[in-house]
C-alpha cells in the first residue's frame, strides 16, 4: 500500500545556498546524469543561432533553445530541466522547507529559488564578498 504524500503550505524556508548564474538560465537535475551531458567545447565555433538544431538536447545548446523558445523545458531523457531567470546573470539564494518523514527524519518537502529582483546577490569581485539586494534574511515567497 502506498502513501499518498499531501501538499503543504510553503512557510518555515531556510536559505540552504546560493548559486552564479552567468547565461541567464538554470537547471535542475540529478548530478548522477552530468555524464550524459555534452559539454560546451570553447573552442568550437559559437553560433547562437545554432540551438534551433539542439532541441532537447541535455547540452548548453539544448538549454539555449529550451530557455530562448519556451522560457524553459526538460533536457534529455529527463535530465534535468531548464529555465531562463527572470533577472539575468547574479547569485541567487536557494531557500528549502524541511518536514519529518516518519522513520526518515528531516527531509527537504520544497525548494524555492528566488529568481526575483530582491532575492537576487550581487557579487563584487574587487572585494569577494557578496551583497544582498535589498538586505534580508528571508525569502517573501
Amino acid at each position: 500500500m502506498s502513501k499518498k504524500i499531501k501538499a503543504k503550505k510553503l512557510n518555515n524556508l531556510q536559505l540552504i545556498g546560493t548559486f552564479f548564474v552567468d547565461s541567464g538560465q538554470a537547471m535542475i537535475g540529478d548530478p548522477i546524469h552530468l555524464d550524459n551531458y555534452k559539454s560546451f567545447d570553447p573552442n568550437e565555433k559559437f553560433d547562437i543561432d545554432d540551438h534551433v538544431n539542439h532541441v532537447g538536447e541535455y547540452s548548453y545548446m539544448g538549454a539555449v533553445n529550451a530557455t530562448l523558445t519556451n522560457g524553459f523545458n526538460t533536457l534529455g531523457d529527463h535530465d534535468a530541466t531548464v529555465f531562463s531567470t527572470g533577472n539575468g546573470d547574479g547569485l541567487y539564494p536557494v531557500y528549502a522547507q524541511i518536514e519529518e518523514f516518519d522513520e526518515w527524519g528531516p527531509r527537504v518537502w520544497a525548494v524555492v529559488i528566488d529568481m526575483s529582483r530582491h532575492g537576487r546577490y550581487v557579487y563584487d569581485k574587487s572585494q569577494h564578498q557578496q551583497h544582498l539586494l535589498p538586505s534580508s534574511d528571508e525569502c517573501e515567497c
